[in-house]
């Protein structure tokens, strides 16, 4: 299974970026480190630079993984199942924007986390059901003819009320019957919802497009609390071959983005 790490460019505060500062700088280290790729914290697509991104990353044999869409929401308020029907085409609109990106990035996946926002979005749930549904129908159609990836992430109940449980955002997926369209599982949400992540990996093989590592409150991985070797013997046995992306605080400790490497790596090449 391949291996990258959450950047953020140091503009905003991040508790998910084990490695934060410039691209030119961090891509270097990101590389020795031994990581194969970046997942990219983006808050306005289509002012990216996305040949300059490419180029940096190609010279030290990195490319992106992923792109996350969160600060659309969290700073814009913009939600693809919004009852505000221009606040709903805006967030569709940006989210064609972050594919555009992706795809000139080698086709990197696009996430869809906070974005999908709240019930309390809409004037109901079977109103917030209907514009997530109308959203993804053309956020879809637009991802397929560029062969873009997107990942549903099922997430803890303090930061959405949808898709809190992996069975739901599975049947989700499953529904739309897209090659393009795949599950994003976070190990700190399958902690924090007393989901079994051996299980959430096996019942779910046939869709898994991602696997975040994170342990409690994004910290650096250590084995205390998240049962990873489970998680890491699920992925070995379905035979794994997209990222993992390490999704956490930048320290403590010191060199965190190594020191959680090092550690998921000796799970991997466990016999």
């Amino acid at each position: 299974m391949k291996k990258s790490v959450v950047h953020a460019d140091g503009t905003f505060e991040c508790l998910t970026a084990p490695l934060q500062g410039k691209l030119e700088d961090i891509a270097p280290i990101a590389a020795k480190i031994g990581y194969e790729a970046l997942q990219l914290t983006i808050y306005e697509p289509a002012k990216q630079n996305a040949e300059e991104i490419r180029n940096i990353l190609r010279e030290h044999g990195l490319t992106v993984s992923s792109i996350a869409t969160g600060l659309t929401y969290t700073k814009d308020g913009l939600c693809i199942a919004s009852g505000d029907e221009d606040n709903r085409k805006k967030a569709v609109q940006k989210m064609k924007e972050y594919i555009d990106l992706a795809y000139i990035l080698d086709k990197a996946k696009v996430g869809i986390g906070v974005i999908r926002g709240w019930t309390t979005d809409c004037s109901s749930r079977e109103e917030y059901d209907k514009q997530l549904y109308k959203s993804m129908q053309e956020i879809l159609s637009y991802a397929a003819e560029r062969e873009v990836v997107i990942l549903l992430e099922q997430m803890s109940h303090n930061l959405s009320d949808v898709f809190v449980k992996v069975e739901e955002a599975a049947e989700y997926i499953r529904k739309f019957e897209s090659p393009y369209f795949k599950l994003q599982l976070d190990t700190i949400h399958l902690y924090n919802e007393n989901e079994d992540g051996y299980t959430s990996v096996i019942k779910n093989k046939d869709i898994i497009g991602q696997v975040d590592i994170s342990d409690v409150d994004r910290m650096c991985p250590d084995g205390d609390h998240f049962d990873f070797k489970s998680l890491i013997k699920a992925l070995k046995e379905i035979n794994y071959k997209e990222y993992l992306v390490f999704e956490y605080r930048m320290a403590p400790p010191q060199n965190a983005a190594l020191i959680g490497f090092e550690y998921i790596n000796k799970l991997i090449n466990e016999n």
